[in-house]
């Protein structure tokens, strides 16, 4: 199968589209990752005619719907813009969320109308939010369902303890003035206590001596795994309204990785025997100095929290989601045979 991944820039969620990606190509599909600001629409899929296209609700143009629906056969699923009632009642500019645009839902509504395509939209939120979020899709019929983000194993599973990445937390991430409203309380504020051996990591500089730079991702592993604790510190708009569910604790659970993280409801809900989370940033504190004083305490969260990533959240079963979705059971079930023989032979 030819899967066509529509790209948009190089946040999260080009991570999250490489991670799937990735496990497409795993399992023998061909994939092609089209960056929409460097090739015009037609020659894109034009060049590659794709069986599958992977877009977004919120950049789709009137030319990809023409190219959409010059093509019958060709399967579509976008991630879908917020559009629910839990959205209307939150304060959007407080948290920096984009709003959906009426053209942007009139464009998609028409074109699933006139070819039934999208076959449906996804967010990564937790499925206990997705009418709340995407509400307004749902009732004007358009099928919207929940397809978390997850573990790419390739680049972040099977780290090895390096000494020269030993510390007592590692964290690897930008830092902005949106997120620093948790990291500045959780994180940054004990890089001022010399009790605490940190090194940060990110392609934003942080403004504490504790910041060693860029870290190439073949290494991202190695740091994590050599680390005691590696905290999961969510944007402000994650921990007050719930829903949002980062790519982060999977990766660092599939790395066999501990946790210590600020509280949110989504992450509680899913993984709730493989984190440790805290409601504040002096319970944080506390957490990590009895962890630290612990190590072997960490232990059974760690096997758990593996163990449970690999059985039910890698980018592996997501793409096998996708297809079950899609009516295409037997592609399906290789994303699981593909995904044991890795476990077996590679990790």
């Amino acid at each position: 199968m030819k899967i066509l991944i529509s790209n948009d820039g190089y946040s999260a969620f080009f991570y999250i589209r490489t991670g799937l990606a990735r496990a497409f190509s795993a399992c023998g599909h061909q994939v092609s990752f089209w960056n929409i600001h460097d090739k015009p629409v037609f020659d894109a899929f034009d060049e590659f005619e794709p069986d599958l296209f992977l877009g977004q609700t919120y950049n789709t143009t009137d030319q990809v719907c023409r190219a959409i629906t010059e093509r019958p056969h060709l399967k579509v699923i976008m991630k879908g813009a917020d559009w629910g009632y839990l959205i209307d009642e939150t304060d959007l500019d407080k948290y920096g969320l984009l709003a959906v645009q009426q053209q942007e839902t009139e464009r998609i509504l028409k074109l699933q109308q006139e070819t039934g395509k999208p076959d449906f939209l996804h967010i990564h939120y937790h499925a206990d939010w997705m009418y709340g979020t995407h509400g307004h899709w749902m009732d004007r019929g358009m099928p919207v369902y929940s397809i978390l983000t997850g573990a790419d194993i390739f680049d972040y599973t099977g780290g090895q303890h390096m000494p020269v990445f030993e510390c007592d937390m590692a964290f690897v991430g930008g830092y902005w003035p949106y997120k620093a409203q948790v990291i500045n309380p959780y994180l940054l504020r004990l890089c001022y206590d010399t009790d605490y051996r940190i090194k940060l990591y990110g392609n934003a500089h942080w403004p504490v001596p504790q910041y060693c730079g860029m870290i190439d991702t073949q290494y991202v592993k190695h740091a994590t795994a050599s680390a005691t604790i590696c905290p999961c510190l969510y944007e402000p708009h994650a921990g007050d309204l719930g829903f949002d569910m980062a790519e982060r604790p999977f990766k660092l659970l599939s790395n066999k990785c501990f946790i210590i993280s600020n509280y949110v409801e989504s992450m509680h809900r899913l993984l709730p025997d493989s984190i440790v989370t805290a409601k504040s940033p002096e319970e944080f504190q506390d957490k990590v100095d009895y962890y630290l004083a612990n190590p072997d305490e960490r232990l059974p969260f760690i096997q758990r929290g593996y163990d449970e990533v690999m059985a039910k959240h890698t980018y592996f079963h997501r793409i096998q989601q996708i297809f079950k979705l899609l009516k295409m059971e037997d592609e399906a079930d290789k994303c699981m045979t593909t995904l044991k023989h890795i476990i077996e032979t590679k990790l």
